[in-house]
Parts: structure tokens; sequence; C-alpha cells
């Protein structure tokens, strides 16, 4: 089964069989893969949906494979995001909403851990960073908490209980 959704999310078409598909230089439409599509065809509806947006009238289209769409859900009307069924724009636009936070604080890890934010700041807003975990591959300059105490990975390496912990080897304290 297969959602062919809009840039909005928008559900526009419900379908068994979907195939991805371009127009040869001759005219004729023949399928083809992803990275070569220029539209996505319904064959239970005789529709194609281009894949990127065409001038100001036609919208771009992703194809979703999904195993079953509940009977309730109708093309036109549904929005369906990260796996989800939404009755409205506002219900997509309140799940961005709730999700802004995890967002806002990936972005700071990132940039700390990228040098771009200085270690006083690092250390007042602590709690954004994960806590160190054993057996994760960890990157250089990679920022964790441990024991109240942030680290910054001096080494790339696979943590574990007895070498490569804070404090023991390959971190460095920030402070």
């Amino acid at each position: 089964m297969y959602l062919i959704v809009n840039s909005e999310y928008k559900i526009v078409d419900i379908s068994n069989i979907s195939r991805y598909v371009r127009r040869q230089p001759n005219g004729i439409v023949v399928l083809c893969d992803r990275a070569d599509a220029e539209a996505i065809y319904s064959d239970d509806h005789n529709k194609y949906y281009p894949i990127d947006r065409v001038g100001y009238v036609a919208d771009s289209h992703q194809l979703i494979s999904v195993e079953n769409v509940p009977e309730n859900i109708v093309a036109g009307y549904y929005y369906y995001r990260d796996g989800q069924y939404y009755t409205s724009q506002t219900d997509l636009d309140n799940l961005a909403k709730s999700q802004r936070a995890d967002v806002g604080r990936i972005a700071f890890v990132a940039m700390a851990q990228d040098g771009k934010i200085d270690d006083v700041t690092i250390t007042e807003h602590a709690n954004q960073f994960p806590n160190w975990q054993p057996d994760v591959s960890y990157s250089q300059n990679n920022i964790v908490g441990y024991n109240e105490k942030l680290y910054r990975c001096n080494e790339s390496h696979t943590s574990d209980n007895n070498v490569w912990e804070p404090g023991v080897y390959g971190w460095d304290e920030v402070k």
C-alpha cells in the first residue's frame, strides 16, 4: 500500500500500486528508479504526481510505503508525517511546535561540539548534553555528562566501563 503526499504532507492519493516514472526524449513514459524519476504514477487512479515542484501550479510529491491504511483515512482530507495520520494542518503544525525544543537542543549540542560555544556557556547548560553510556561510538569533541560533570572526547573510540570511561581515559573535563 502506498501514500502519495504533497509538500505539506497532505495525502493526495492512496494506491495499491505506485511507481516512479520519467518521460523519455521521444515522449514515452517509462518506469525508473527514484533517482531518475520525474513523477510518481498511481496505477489505481491513472494519475501522475510530479516529484519536483513545477512552476506555481504543480506541487512536489513523495511516495511513502505503508503496511496498511486505516479505513477512515481518505485522500485529500488527511495528512501523514513520521508514521502518523493527522486530520488537519493545525494538528501537524502543533506536532512541529512540540518538537522545537528537541531541535534547539540538538543545534546547541552540535555547535558546542564544533567549538562554536565557549566552555562557560556549555557548563551553564549541562542538562542539554546526553549522559555517557558504555558500548557507544564516540567521536573526538563529543560532549557527555558523567558523575555530574561534563567531559569532551579527546580520541574517537567505543566506550566501555573499564578503560574508555570519562575520568579514566579518552576524555577531558569541560571547565
